[in-house]
């Protein structure tokens, strides 16, 4: 892809805003950042059909999964989901801004290459402040996937991202290492007839359990 490789150091915890407003342009301009999430790195992109097919490119995806997004507060019902039963709303209080992504049923604002076969669309409440700040300067939500090339480990480091994304991306926010053994996000299924986990990932079904008082399939 030839992509020239920028490198900044970022406080993720205090994200300054020049920083993010150099990560944003680049975004904005149709190019790919990678950055320390709460969980593992993370490749970012604006939330739209064409982030989404720029994401699948640089991870040489090919199956038809979609993008997660990340969210600056609760979705509005009638932008990125469509109405829903009070239990699934309940559900969505205690389980964020938990390390868990849920399967909704997906609204007008969510395009096509965002949307999967059934109408879902994965979303979670961005709980870090560098996650939270891209999403803030992209109205709202950014598209967050991990760090690799499909089918690989996500990377845990800057220096993981360099060596596999060379000439794909276009910005590395290095915030420091992610913590060790760190999983991606758990991925819940709201638009089955019963709930369920479809990735177990960062937060354990027992601590979902915990939260929503009953326990789900996976």
């Amino acid at each position: 892809m030839g992509r020239n490789l920028e490198r900044l150091t970022i406080d993720r915890r205090h994200p300054a805003r020049e920083t993010i407003g150099r990560a944003v342009d680049v975004l904005r301009s149709g190019g790919v950042v990678a950055f320390p999430t709460d969980t593992v790195f993370g490749l970012a992109a604006p939330a739209t059909d064409e982030g989404a097919r720029t994401l699948a490119e640089v991870k040489g995806r090919m199956d038809d999964k979609r993008f997660l997004i990340a969210l600056l507060d609760v979705p509005r019902q009638g932008q990125w989901i469509e109405p829903i039963a009070p239990h699934i709303q309940k559900a969505i209080s205690v389980l964020w801004p938990q390390k868990v992504s849920l399967l909704l049923p997906a609204g007008p604002a969510v395009g096509r290459e965002l949307r999967d076969p059934h109408d879902r669309v994965g979303l979670r409440r961005a709980a870090d402040a560098l996650t939270r700040a891209l999403a803030a300067a992209l109205e709202g939500a950014v598209i967050s996937t991990s760090a690799n090339l499909s089918g690989a480990p996500p990377a845990s480091s800057a220096d993981e991202v360099a060596g596999e994304l060379l000439g794909r991306i276009d910005l590395i926010l290095d915030g420091g290492d992610s913590p060790s053994g760190a999983l991606p996000t758990t991925v819940v299924d709201f638009v089955a007839a019963t709930p369920r986990i479809v990735r177990q990932g960062a937060c354990s079904p027992d601590r979902i359990a915990e939260l929503l008082g009953y326990e789900l399939d996976h």
